[in-house]
């Protein structure tokens, strides 16, 4: 399987201007941010190719763990500009994977790309595409901004290991089904009083949640995992539908505006469909 980070790198890779595959990463890095780099030209390679992860210490080469999704949407949209104005930006998207056959708006697919390198730095097993992020960049308008927000506490951070490739389903009509999320405590403050809230219970007509929309999330100290599940019931509707949800404070102010998805759960209903474990 074609990773969609190779697919969006490949895109965008001119030979005769990077060089090679680890010099483009690094540019990549530079623009993201990252002070390091990856010196180790067999393993930027591989991590290219889609066949090694971003590393811990790779990671440590951002400030604060974050990344510069505005200055990566700019080295993608200065690569079409200087180099690859011959191509309609359509096509570029293409072959970038987007499959989408309409026309494309150039601020969003920037943002989309740099929505995808964003997550293949911080949750390898992200499994979204770089068309679900367009998609995601024209619903929310925002997308780019919200890449761009802080962890509420200073310090806080996350990673759903639990990833959003798991977090999709494919079921028939009526159909109950529980998710679970496995959330690690990855930054240096502890949760207290912390709930993991549905947005949009009751919206969703091609399922329903079924479990009270506020969990709670217990103590969960630096590197500790939080282990929580909901139950959902598909509908008599066919379709794709998401149940969106935060995590937040007793205050109820959202803890991760800049994670606007991790959390989230994918549901497509169809009367023929068999049951795909998601969970």
């Amino acid at each position: 399987m074609t990773s969609y980070f190779k697919l969006l790198c490949d895109a965008f890779y001119i030979k005769s201007v990077h060089k090679s595959k680890p010099k483009f990463l690094n540019e990549l890095l530079k623009a993201a941010g990252n002070a390091f780099g990856v010196t180790d030209k067999s393993h930027a390679t591989k991590i290219y190719n889609g066949n090694k992860p971003f590393t811990e210490s790779i990671r440590e080469g951002f400030n604060n763990s974050e990344v510069n999704c505005s200055g990566i949407a700019n080295f993608f949209e200065d690569i079409f500009v200087k180099y690859k104005q011959d191509l309609m930006l359509v096509d570029l998207a293409r072959s970038a994977g987007i499959e989408i056959a309409d026309e494309i708006e150039a601020s969003y697919f920037f943002q989309a790309c740099a929505a995808l390198v964003n997550a293949e730095i911080f949750n390898p097993h992200h499994g979204i595409s770089l068309t679900s992020w367009y998609q995601r960049a024209t619903e929310s308008k925002n997308l780019g901004e919200a890449l761009m927000r802080k962890p509420l506490a200073a310090g806080d951070s996350l990673l759903v290991s639990r990833p959003p490739a798991l977090q999709q389903y494919l079921l028939s009509h009526w159909e109950t089904f529980e998710h679970q999320w496995t959330i690690q405590n990855k930054g240096s403050v502890i949760w207290l009083d912390r709930y993991l809230v549905c947005e949009n219970s009751g919206s969703e007509k091609h399922f329903r949640l079924s479990s009270p929309e506020c969990i709670p999330i217990g103590r969960t100290a630096p590197n500790e995992f939080a282990r929580l599940s909901a139950t959902f019931q598909t509908r008599g509707h066919d379709g794709t539908g998401v149940s969106r949800w935060r995590m937040v404070d007793a205050n109820g102010n959202d803890c991760f505006s800049n994670h606007q998805s991790d959390f989230d759960v994918q549901v497509t209903v169809s009367f023929d469909h068999t049951k795909r474990n998601g969970g």
